[in-house]
């Protein structure tokens, strides 16, 4: 079947080859998985809004290529397919064409999916804010060398002050503080990122309305396509530029790239596409699914799916590899969410976050998903448990948000005995990335120690008696 190709410098997608260059496979949403051979493709859901005909596709696609693998959900509202056999590559490309979604620049030195609270603005009167999102990532790609950055960019939407979709630790966090006659009006924090060594961002700019939006954004790429460190990708983040330069003179540089920025932006005519926003009337979360590892197998894709078709409902990825469902009513889904064998299991309020670890990761050092196991009984025995989202890394970079968690593994290896032994660090009292605070270390030990660390730490979470 033939499909309009997209482009993302020198990708089209969907591919009609799997390319040999590795910078291009990351710009068309392609890793070489840790497993000989094999492949992950990422699927961008903006926003994390996926209607219930692309996920029977992707479950369809996931159970004919990669039968003995789940889909998995990520931090940023994508869903990745792993345990690809190369020759099966261009045809799941195919597939998800098919069904409406993409690949390309889920991966790569490109702006990355683009995220938003899990309500998307929906929740307290708030207008939907996905329309805006939608126009974002379309202005994102028509920009030069949108392909070339000097390594991953990220932006978030937030619907309310809650800042649920963690401002703080992307390149560009909107914040949206109040309604204007049904527009938004935004405060941009900016230049946080994760990684070896977290740090959080500055704020930026206070009252931005919507064609200020596209105009923060010019700004902050082009400070980061003519100041990025291209030679040592460990600095090589918006936030590097920041701490090189120092907040005072980032920020003089921020508004005076925001004042160049503000005419061409506004040429480009995506904030007069931008209406009043509303979401739909009448519309609440019915219920959330908690993925203890981020895992969704293609039969309880398909079973949701369905019971949300039944129901009118939608299902909304979250931040934290969750599923939020939406609709007209609560009651009669949600009695058939906790009746289903398949999906009742997930109706839990624990909240426990999992990179993919040594399973599947070339970068894992440590297995996040056997620890995700062990603290999920932890939590669930703990009277504060429940109330606490656990981030699980398998690695110093932190992409499981460790580095401002609430609680945060980080996974490394020491020598104990003359035996290398995987070890976690346990971090603790971060601020999700709601907040600038940073997770602090309060231990590192061998695995088996790291479950009785937890449960002490829970116990004591009140006073935090240090441990």
């Amino acid at each position: 079947m033939s499909h309009e190709r997209q482009r993302l410098g020198p990708v089209v997608f969907p591919s009609p080859t799997r390319p040999a260059d590795p910078k291009e496979q990351k710009l068309l949403g392609i890793y070489a998985q840790r497993d000989t051979g094999l492949f992950m493709l990422r699927v961008k859901t903006p926003g994390g809004r996926i209607t219930t005909d692309p996920l029977r596709r992707l479950a369809r696609l996931a159970a004919a290529f990669t039968p003995d693998y789940p889909l998995h959900l990520t931090t940023r509202q994508d869903i990745e397919l792993h345990g690809l056999p190369p020759d099966a590559v261009t045809r799941a490309l195919e597939g998800i064409a098919e069904a409406g979604l993409t690949t390309l620049g889920a991966c790569g030195d490109t702006p990355r999916n683009i995220t938003l609270c899990p309500a998307g603005g929906m929740c307290g009167g708030h207008g939907d804010l996905l329309p805006l999102v939608l126009a974002v990532k379309t202005y994102l790609e028509g920009l030069p060398n949108i392909d070339a950055l000097p390594r991953k960019f990220k932006i978030s939407f937030s619907g309310c002050r809650e800042a649920c979709a963690q401002p703080w630790i992307n390149d560009l966090g909107f914040v949206m503080m109040a309604l204007d006659q049904g527009r938004p009006v935004f405060d941009v924090i900016g230049a946080g990122s994760l990684g070896f060594k977290p740090g959080t961002g500055v704020l930026l700019a206070r009252g931005v309305g919507v064609a200020d939006v596209f105009a923060c954004l010019l700004a902050a790429i082009r400070i980061f396509q003519r100041l990025g460190d291209r030679e040592h990708r460990m600095r090589a983040r918006l936030r590097h530029v920041r701490e090189r330069l120092g907040n005072e003179v980032f920020l003089q540089l921020f508004e005076s790239e925001l004042a160049k920025a503000r005419q061409e932006a506004a040429g480009a005519g995506m904030a007069a596409n931008i209406g009043p926003l509303s979401g739909p009337a009448g519309v609440m979360e019915v219920a959330r699914l908690s993925l203890v590892k981020g895992d969704l197998t293609p039969a309880q894709a398909q079973r949701l799916a369905d019971l949300c078709d039944t129901h009118s409902a939608w299902p909304s990825l979250d931040n934290h590899q969750g599923v939020r469902i939406f609709g007209p009513a609560a009651e009669p889904l949600r009695e058939a969410l906790e009746k289903d064998a398949l999906l009742a299991g997930f109706l839990s309020p624990l909240s426990i976050v999992t990179c993919p670890g040594v399973t599947w990761c070339a970068k894992g050092i440590a297995d996040t998903r056997s620890m995700a196991e062990r603290l999920r009984e932890v939590l669930q025995r703990s009277r504060v448990g429940r109330a606490v989202t656990v981030c699980i890394s398998g690695c110093p970079n932190g992409c499981a948000q460790s580095g401002v968690a609430a609680i945060g593994l980080s996974g490394f290896t020491r020598t104990v005995e003359g035996v290398r032994t995987e070890c976690f660090r346990v971090l603790a009292r971060g601020g999700m990335g709601k907040s600038p605070v940073l997770a602090r270390e309060v231990a590192a030990a061998p695995s088996p120690e790291v479950p009785g660390i937890v449960a002490r730490l829970l116990e004591n979470w009140d006073s935090f008696i240090s441990i």
